[in-house]
């Protein structure tokens, strides 16, 4: 099977991937495919439309007339509106992993990021990229932190908002995030022997995007 033109970074919530994938984007010249984002606006417009994760013919007639594309910027746009600021909110982001389990949701996604990524000169953030998705990427990647240190990083950010963090509550938040992506029956977060294992506990932000980009160029041959 051909190799495709497309970097994969595959983790846990709050391992960063999002933000890092974007830049090693921009240090190839690479487009950015935020999956995460897309999970989040269907779990937005399900959650809007009183459609359960469970309800899998609500969810196929939803997905079906579904509008969900991104703007010249990177900001998820939801049938005509910059559905950006919402998806992030604390209720999207405790019930994602419910919806993303959905058999008819993983499908629609599944097919819409195969269709961007065969274009090739992509990057790709998500749970399942490397291992579902793209198996065929010419560089999969598995993005890393401990628990710890990514419930201090979201809740940094919470704080930058002007949030009051519960770190505790957090924490388990975090953790039981993990053990349903990792449980789930479609699509389950996991990591491979064929993906690169960054831990980015020990690292700072550009620390991860140096050695992001160092594996990316040499598993597609660009010189820096």
């Amino acid at each position: 099977m051909p190799r495709l033109q497309v970097v994969t970074i595959d983790g846990p919530a709050g391992a960063g991937k999002s933000t890092v994938a974007r830049r090693v984007a921009e240090g190839l010249g690479f487009r950015f495919l935020d999956t995460g984002a897309m999970y989040r606006g269907v779990t937005l417009v399900a959650d809007e439309a009183g459609i359960a994760p469970t309800d899998e013919a609500g969810l196929e007639a939803m997905l079906a007339g579904l509008e969900l594309d991104f703007d010249s910027r990177g900001r998820l746009v939801v049938a005509g509106r910059d559905r950006s600021e919402a998806i992030r909110g604390r209720e999207v982001t405790a019930r994602v992993s419910a919806y993303a389990a959905s058999p008819a949701v993983r499908a629609a996604m599944g097919r819409l990021q195969r269709q961007i990524g065969e274009k090739g000169a992509l990057v790709c953030e998500g749970r399942d990229m490397g291992t579902d998705v793209f198996p065929d990427a010419a560089v999969r990647i598995y993005l890393d932190a401990s628990a710890e240190v990514r419930m201090e990083r979201r809740a940094l950010e919470l704080e930058n908002k002007g949030e009051v963090v519960d770190r505790d509550r957090l924490l388990e938040e975090i953790r039981a995030r993990d053990a349903a992506d990792s449980s789930r029956a479609v699509a389950p977060l996991r990591r491979i022997p064929e993906q690169t294992y960054v831990d980015s506990s020990a690292l700072d932000r550009d620390q991860v995007i140096d050695r992001l980009l160092a594996i990316a160029r040499e598993g597609l041959a660009i010189e820096a």
